[in-house]
């Protein structure tokens, strides 16, 4: 009954007692702490649920951090680059159309990131080209 029930006028400061933004959804909690749905909220407005960002080790309460492709290589063997952690694993797909099924690029993960920028390898791109996207999980 106190979710989103506070008078956004009263709140002083920008972060509740764990550090999570003290308005979500609109409208501040009563209490010292603002209830974060796990996988509904997104504190940012980036897009992405705070959940997804949790996920991918990204910062949920800042949009300019998240995973990306940060440059790729457009000859064979082609190179895919992004931020990783060392905390997740990751792996490389591929698919002939963004619509279409995606593909594990072989011995291209799961595998740890490396904390920093990373990259992976597909060695045998297909001859007419291809997509490709970076999917990221936590450990087991």
């Amino acid at each position: 009954p106190c979710v989103d029930r506070g008078t956004n006028s009263a709140v002083m400061g920008t972060m509740d007692l764990d550090g999570n933004l003290r308005i979500v959804n609109g409208r501040v909690d009563i209490g010292a702490y603002e209830f974060h749905l796990m996988g509904s909220g997104d504190s940012d407005a980036d897009g992405m649920t705070d959940y997804q960002e949790y996920i991918s080790g990204t910062d949920a309460t800042n949009p300019a951090v998240r995973l990306e492709i940060t440059a790729i290589s457009n000859l064979p063997p082609v190179k895919v680059s992004f931020p990783s952690s060392s905390y997740r694993l990751y792996t490389l797909y591929w698919a002939t159309n963004l619509g279409g099924t995606w593909t594990n690029v072989p011995d291209q993960g799961p595998r740890y990131g490396v904390n920093g920028a990373d990259t992976m390898t597909d060695t045998n791109p297909p001859s007419d080209g291809a997509f490709y996207r970076v999917g990221v999980a936590l450990p087991p």
